[in-house]
């Protein structure tokens, strides 16, 4: 990294358009027309696809340069009657007159929600066109891109007719990029299980296609320069048909560096390749750098580039070597021997792909936690299990195209290889949601949590550089150290037996002197004296003589020995403790180097709320209040009526961005569409790991009064294993604090009513001089009722800090006696705009008005977050900043 210039200039150029964005943010305003506007274009069709118009029906898509508007494009969904013959569509490259609908795309109004406008504005797309019809065309076209257009048709045709259209959609988007038909239940399967990544055409679908394409074109003679230069343009090509997304081109100039580095013999390096497939994008849109899939890409390679080496010590080389051994002399193995090599190759595989995976998980977890706000616990695991069948995949996929441009009974059998490994992967996916903590909901981290985060990990990556080097280091000076006590011990110890051989040596000859002069003498005397005194004397002179001087002799020598030997004895011990001491550094000095990751993780995710949060979503006509205290989290309503699937687009990802995975209860006022709707999509999503719901708690009015969506909420709480209790006036929550309560105010036990809003549950919260008043659409028998009880009882109602205006502001609620009572300092009314009800009512308005109460809409607001200690309150709004 830091031998690599072109890297820190790509680094201090990102960090200069950051900046630069920063203090000059791009303009996302619409263009002032109103939503369904009948407007006119021309401009150039740049490419095409196909889409889901407001009705659900599959339409032709075309992407139309405006003329005269430098890097406008508009996305224009063709009439569903319009004739979708390829002859009346106009081709690419073709100067087209269209007449249509004009739509703003969506901004975001709530945390987590995705915002259309910014991902088009970042696409280089500023608006859209439904119903679109094509009033004049110039015929001009790109023969070219519409020729391929036509190929990625015809593949895709060759894909619905192969596979089912689950397998068909999955296949589409591995192979030719195309995600518009994707089957939503297995996109949500694969994002969940967090294998999303091998839907995209990205720089592993690139590696594996291009080089592939390379090696097989050098197998069949072809030079270096002409299997490079074809390789790049068959996988430009494909880049092009395929739609080019950031990851693709990514994946493109990477694969060209290489493959010029492999045509001039100079040496590839991802890094700088990386860098310079960074420039380049920045340049061609600088908002690239707030794009996902561009943060994700780029961070993948750097995670393979940077973290994976600081994994690399984790490997074996004992066993590498063993087993490299054993491969070698191949000609002498045994089964057992090709067993274990297996077992190793498989072992050592299987831990490439979980280095290389935690490699990519450390640079992109924030990105992750502030896209998804949550992350799958076991991807890296999976990925095992899905990755090395990939080049399989793609392999076979390919084959399918090929043979099903022949004939489609050819393309049937690798066709259905594909959907063996295709169910393979989703019977993982749908395995890993059954494990325990199997999504961690992380939430979105701020700012400084992920600028610490970034530099702690820069930290890790350098302290475990410096060690590594320092290891190197350590590690040749001990085996030189040890080659150098080895020979040393080595020529003592030849030194030595020497010794001893020589003393051994001087001993025999002595004791052989001896034994000639005992003879001698002893036959001497023996001759000169009796037999009893020739022993007698023998034995004393022996006794004093000889043996004395043996004594004398092998005690000094076996001390000698015995000293020899301690000293060898400890000079091998000190080596081992020396060895051992140093085993030690490095253990500890690992271990306190890879605290810094997981401390780094810690403030990454650490989240800070305050003691009581009430959200009230923007959810357009409809009601969605989240509570959220110190150990319990409740959601009051869910549900719309102005906005579709508002639970899968505005409740989960709200409370994702939150980092909650579980509701301790869900509270329904009253079972209208407008409560409900986005709650039925939760319980529904339950079962196939989504958000869990401990309880559902709904209004114990009348059983006659009980609507048909109420009993629907009953039954489907039963189907998804939720206990369902219901509640009455006086009732009161569990809510972790002491110093937190919620009671029940409506309706009365048994309330009859002629209307679902009449018996909405009414909840009086109080925190210390914080108190709010939450109505659902309250009004009629409900009202009479309510405020007959908060007359007895005005001294807890009075001059409450909050009130949730009920009935969206219908004027046929908050009457003059029900504002007289409250008094509320704040009003929140939450509803949707343009909505065909008027809501609110300018009377209701008025009222709030003359009594002094500021009051907050959600269509001009966005959600409103109210954040309260007990004694300061302070609110805020997501569409525009204040307090």
């Amino acid at each position: 990294m830091f031998k690599r210039p072109l890297c820190f200039v790509a680094i201090a150029f990102v960090a200069a358009v950051y900046i630069f964005l920063f203090l000059y943010p791009p303009d996302y305003s619409d263009s002032g027309q109103e939503n369904g506007e009948y407007i006119t274009i021309s401009g150039k069709v740049t490419s095409k696809d196909t889409g889901t118009d407001f009705d659900g029906n599959q339409v032709p898509v075309l992407y139309i340069k405006e003329s005269g508007k430098e890097d406008t494009i508009v996305k224009v969904y063709l009439s569903s009657t319009y004739k979708t013959s390829v002859g009346n569509i106009p081709q690419i490259g073709e100067v087209v007159d269209i007449q249509g609908d004009y739509y703003a795309f969506a901004r975001a109004s709530n945390p987590g929600e995705f915002d259309s406008r910014v991902y088009y504005k970042i696409l280089k797309i500023e608006y859209q066109i439904r119903e679109g019809y094509v009033q004049g065309r110039n015929y001009d076209s790109n023969s070219f891109k519409e020729e391929l257009y036509r190929i990625r048709t015809h593949f895709s045709n060759i894909l619905d007719t192969t596979f089912d259209t689950e397998d068909a959609s999955v296949m589409k988007a591995m192979l030719l990029g195309d995600r518009t038909s994707m089957d939503q239940d297995i996109k949500g399967l694969y994002q969940g299980a967090g294998i999303i990544h091998i839907l995209s055409i990205s720089g592993l679908h690139i590696s594996i296609l291009g080089m592939g394409l390379y090696k097989l074109i050098r197998k069949l003679r072809i030079g270096v320069l002409q299997a490079a230069a074809i390789s790049i343009a068959v996988m430009m090509t494909y880049g092009i048909m395929c739609g080019m997304g950031t990851s693709a081109i990514r994946a493109i100039i990477m694969f060209g560096l290489h493959m010029l580095a492999t045509v001039i013999g100079r040496t590839y390096d991802m890094l700088t390749a990386m860098a310079v497939a960074a420039i380049l994008l920045i340049i061609e849109q600088p908002l690239y750098i707030y794009h996902s899939g561009f943060m994700m890409s780029f961070g993948a390679v750097i995670g393979i580039g940077l973290i994976l080496p600081s994994l690399s010590h984790f490997h074996k080389d004992d066993k590498k070597k063993q087993m490299d051994k054993l491969i070698r002399n191949s000609q002498k193995l045994t089964l057992k021997d090709y067993l274990i090599i297996a077992k190793e190759k498989l072992a050592e595989g299987a831990l490439s792909i979980i280095k290389a995976s935690a490699s990519v998980s450390a640079i992109t977890l924030p990105v992750q936690m502030n896209t998804y706000y949550t992350f799958p616990v076991y991807s890296t695991f999976l990925n095992i299990l899905v990755i090395p069948f990939m080049t399989i995949l793609l392999g076979l996929g390919i084959i399918v195209l090929i043979s099903g441009s022949i004939a489609n009974d050819i393309a049937a059998i690798p066709g259905f290889l594909c959907h063996i490994i295709l169910s393979m992967y989703k019977i993982v996916c749908l395995g890993s949601r059954m494990l325990p903590f199997n999504t961690w909901y992380a939430g979105c981290a701020k700012a400084w949590q992920v600028v610490c985060y970034y530099v702690l990990l820069i930290i890790f990556i350098i302290f475990n550089k410096y060690i590594r080097q320092n290891m190197r280091l350590l590690d040749a000076r001990e085996k030189r150290n040890m080659y150098e006590t080895k020979n040393d011990n080595k020529y003592k110890y030849l030194n030595y037996h020497e010794e001893i051989k020589d003393d051994q040596h001087e001993k025999d000859v002595q004791c052989g002197k001896e034994y000639e002069y005992d003879n001698e003498d002893r036959y001497e005397k023996d001759y000169e004296y009796d037999n009893d005194d020739r022993y007698e004397k023998d034995y004393e002179y022996n006794n004093d003589g000889r043996y004395e001087k043996d004594y004398e002799y092998d005690n000094d020598n076996r001390y000698e020995k015995e000293d020899k030997n301690n000293e060898f004895n400890n000079k091998i011990k000190n080596l081992i403790y020396i060895h051992k001491l140093i085993e030690y550094v490095k253990y500890k000095r690992y271990i306190l180097v890879y605290l810094i990751p997981v401390i780094a993780v810690i403030i990454l995710s650490v989240r800070i709320r305050p003691e009581l949060r009430m959200t009230f979503l923007h959810v357009g006509q409809g009601d969605g209040i989240v509570i959220e205290m110190d150990h319990k989290t409740y959601l009051i309503d869910g549900g719309s009526t102005s906005r579709k699937n508002v639970g899968k687009y505005i409740l989960t990802p709200y409370l994702k961005y939150e980092g909650i995975g579980y509701i301790d209860a869900c509270i329904i006022t009253h079972e209208d569409t407008d409560h409900i709707s986005g709650v039925m999509e939760l319980l529904e999503a339950m079962p196939y790991g989504g958000i869990k719901i401990g309880s559902l708690i709904l209004p114990d009015c009348a059983i006659s009064c009980r609507e048909d969506h109420y009993k629907e909420l009953e039954e489907a709480a039963m189907n998804a294993g939720v206990p369902v209790s219901y509640i009455k006036r006086g009732d009161q929550l569990v809510t972790g604090n002491k110093d937190i309560t919620i009671t029940c105010e409506g309706p009365e036990q048994g309330l009859v009513t002629e209307g679902a809003n009449a018996h909405s549950t009414v909840l009086f919260l109080r925190y210390g001089e914080f108190t709010s008043l939450l109505t659902g659409d309250v009004e009629e028998e409900g009202l009479t009722s309510l405020n007959r009880y908060m007359e007895q009882n005005e001294d807890v109602f009075s001059n409450i800090t909050l009130l949730k205006v009920p009935h969206h502001g219908s004027k046929y609620t908050t009457d003059e006696e029900f504002l007289r009572i409250l008094n509320p300092s704040c009003s929140v009314i939450s509803a949707g705009s343009n909505n065909m009800y008027g809501h609110p009512h300018e009377e209701v308005l008025e009222r709030l008005g003359n009594i002094g109460s500021l009051y907050y809409i959600t269509y001009e607001k966005g959600a409103i977050t109210v954040d309260s200690d007990g004694r300061n309150s302070k609110m805020t709004w997501y569409i525009r900043t204040g307090n």
